[in-house]
């Protein structure tokens, strides 16, 4: 009682502990989960005033997380529908602004009148194809019931038009817009005669060039005021967006070593005895982590592949193995494979046979169908039999059947010749069979009837065995030490960047923004970019990390690859003369220039011809075709001085973007015809378009904060 009484005379202090406890828990929760309880932090991103709610957000992604692809690919979606968000807020104000909207009579002309074709193409996008047209999506998703569909499954359908309605409305208002931007560049009589003129106006030149990097860079040097300079006059082109983080990326990629490599040889080798002394594949007992799978050559194919350049060992083995030897016939780094001959024959390969699927759900259509032709019928008669559903006529390898029929026909086919392959080397040329008596093809059945036969061959059937080599838990283990060690040897970015080259590492400079907290590695054949596996993770503490900073290693044998970066600068409004890529870009620009200074006044004087010139520069003269749109390889300045030089006139030296150039005007290529303003008025507009960003022209002066790395890090 005495404790109970006690505890009573303090229950107020108890209380206010408590409550202190509670109210500390509840404000480190909204902390670590990037929630406030006094500001507006579900806040995804701001557009100038305006607010993206997290919530918006995430019900825009809801879809991705289901799409699969590396965390990389996922990370680039999340922000492209960010971007695609903030777009959004942006036009809609400009909309309002403007006064735009779509009425209900455009809507309707959209979906029932003259904007049908591009209403039906955008319905059949946004229901998957279930839907032709739009006016017939309308009609389901307005009476679905009379259709079948549940009460539940008719709301989801309304609700699919109203989110279609609505994106054809936002595509309608979209149109306006451009409409109205392109009402602005119209090209007046003038535009059009000197647009036309670049564009079709050929300037035949025959030049010399002494090209820049013929020159020692060394023999030119740079100052810091003189790139400064330089800095300072195109200071607007490296102007940011949004903040910058340069980073010093190493990545490591897990991969087995040399010890792993020669460790797994000698166990194939082992392996391959072992398959050698034991039947079939007994050999294998007590080792993993091989694959197995059944192969079938004829000896002209296998022949024909190894002539187109394929595997030359498997070749050799087939020709000189006996039936139960095994070999290694194919292996690199990583990936090691052993043929075992099973079986070596003379016997026939390639067929001709003519085939009927029937669908014989009525057991007697099989027999009555096959009767029919053994009776004589022809196969055009038979395509109006009932029950008959393909009749038609192949010519392939039993062996390895290659079929260009309709894929579902096309695996019935192949199936029956790797099931029934005896039937049809036996078969009695001319004479019809049932080959699916087993019903494997239920409800359908195969009626087939070799009508010829090549001439016998070699065949060789065997087992393909498979090994794919992972790296050792101690080569792992020894990539993320080693990788560790020279972090902590190189705890500064600087150190850890300057440095790599030295420790045998590859490290990479990456610009990590809110917007794009992943490495670009590249671009693939389709044009799509590609990020450094892993880099996500790496992004996302870089974003949080101070100057100077460097992580630790993340990423492993999951990923395939082991990452650490440095965070070597960060940039605010510009990238500075601190990033060494751009100090190298303009250093190098700086020493041109110095170098065309140079070799304009060694070389001024020194010929009267194109080919005095090429003699004197040590070079040969050539001859190209300039026009005013396709001259990047020269430079503005050098093209400005072609156009505006009388044809047969020699001009130079004179400087362009990778050397010093004398030339001469040949020939000058003007279009006969004369423009029309209509076609010039296009490309006017489309040049202007293709180059216009409208996101960038929607801003304004308006900034954009993306806020996104806030919940995803915490989430």
């Amino acid at each position: 009682m005495a404790t109970l009484e006690k505890i009573r005379s303090r229950s107020v202090l108890l209380l206010i502990v408590i409550g202190v406890a509670l109210l500390a828990f509840i404000i480190g929760d909204f902390f670590t989960s990037g929630r406030t309880l006094w500001g507006n932090d579900t806040t995804v991103a701001v557009v100038g005033d305006d607010k993206i709610d997290y919530q918006e957000y995430a019900k825009a992604i809801q879809n991705l997380n289901a799409a699969g692809g590396s965390a990389e690919e996922r990370t680039a979606q999340e922000q492209q529908t960010l971007q695609t968000l903030m777009m959004k807020l942006l036009t809609q104000k400009e909309y309002e602004r403007l006064g735009l909207v779509v009425t209900d009579d455009e809507l309707n002309d959209a979906v029932n009148g003259s904007g049908q074709v591009f209403a039906n193409m955008l319905a059949q996008q946004w229901s998957g194809g279930q839907f032709a047209s739009a006016g017939q999506f309308f009609e389901y998703a307005n009476n679905a019931e009379q259709y079948g569909a549940s009460p539940e499954q008719a709301e989801q359908m309304k609700q699919a038009w109203l989110g279609f309605e609505d994106q054809l409305a936002q595509t309608l208002l979209q149109r306006k817009l451009i409409n109205m931007i392109q009402g602005t560049m119209v090209a007046n009589a003038l535009d059009a005669k000197y647009l036309y003129a670049d564009l079709n106006t050929d300037y035949n030149i025959s030049y010399a060039q002494k090209l820049y990097a013929s020159e020692p860079d060394n023999n030119y040097n740079v100052t810091d005021e003189e790139l400064q300079a330089e800095y300072d006059a195109h200071k607007a082109e490296y102007a940011l967006d949004e903040e910058s983080r340069l980073v010093a990326v190493i990545a490591v990629p897990v991969v087995p070593s040399q010890a792993d490599e020669q460790a797994a040889l000698e166990m194939i080798n082992e392996v391959v005895g072992k398959l050698n002394s034991e039947p079939e594949l007994s050999g294998l007992s007590g080792y993993k982590g091989f694959e197995t799978s059944k192969a079938a050559y004829s000896l002209d194919a296998l022949n024909k592949a190894t002539a187109a350049g394929g595997n030359q060992a498997m070749k050799a083995f087939v020709d000189s193995a006996s039936v139960g030897q095994a070999a290694l016939t194919d292996h690199n780094s990583t990936y090691f494979q052993i043929a075992k001959l099973n079986r070596k024959a003379v016997e026939v390969d390639t067929i001709t046979a003519s085939f009927v699927i029937v669908d014989a759900t009525n057991p007697a259509t099989a027999d009555s169908v096959l009767a029919l032709i053994n009776g004589g019928i022809t196969a055009d008669s038979l395509k109006t039999v009932a029950g008959v559903l393909i009749a038609d006529t192949i010519t392939t390898s039993l062996t390895k059947p290659v079929i260009n029929l309709p894929a579902e026909v096309g695996q019935i086919i192949s199936s029956d010749f790797s099931t029934y392959k005896q039937s049809f080397v036996n078969a009695e040329n001319g004479a019809a069979f049932l080959a699916d008596t087993l019903g494997a093809h239920a409800p359908y059945a195969t009626i087939y009837t070799v009508t010829s036969r090549k001439a016998p061959q070699t065949i060789v059937e065997m087992d393909l065995i498979s090994y794919q080599l992972l790296p050792s838990s101690a080569t792992v283990a020894k990539l993320k030490s080693d990788l560790e060690a020279y972090i902590a040897a190189n705890p500064e970015a600087q150190a850890f960047y300057d440095n790599a080259a030295a420790a045998g590492y590859n490290c990479q400079l990456a610009d990590i923004t809110p917007s794009l907290p992943i490495v670009l590695s590249g671009y693939g054949m389709n044009g799509q970019p590609a990020y450094l596996t892993g880099s996500s993770s790496l992004g996302k503490w870089a974003l949080d990390a101070k100057e100077g900073a460097v992580s630790g290693v993340f990423g492993g044998q999951s990923t395939g690859m082991m990452l650490a970066g440095g965070v070597v600068d960060i940039f605010k409004d510009y990238v500075t003369l601190d990033d060494p890529r751009l100090r190298n870009q303009l250093t190098q620009v700086v020493c041109n220039n110095k170098k065309a200074e140079a070799l304009i006044k060694q070389y001024a004087g020194k010929g009267k011809t194109v080919e005095e010139y090429a003699e004197a520069m040590g070079t040969e003269p050539a001859t190209r075709a300039v026009n005013v749109t396709r001259a990047s390889q020269l430079g503005s300045e050098l093209v400005a001085r072609i156009v505006t030089s009388p044809k047969g006139t020699l001009v130079g030296p004179a400087k362009g973007s990778n050397g010093v150039v004398v030339f001469e005007v040949t020939e000058v290529n003007v279009p006969a015809e004369q423009p029309d303003l209509r076609i010039v008025n296009g490309d006017f507009q489309q040049r202007f378009l293709g180059q216009l960003d409208m996101m960038r022209l929607l801003l304004g002066d308006r900034k954009v904060e993306n806020r996104l790395n806030n919940f995803q890090s915490k989430e």
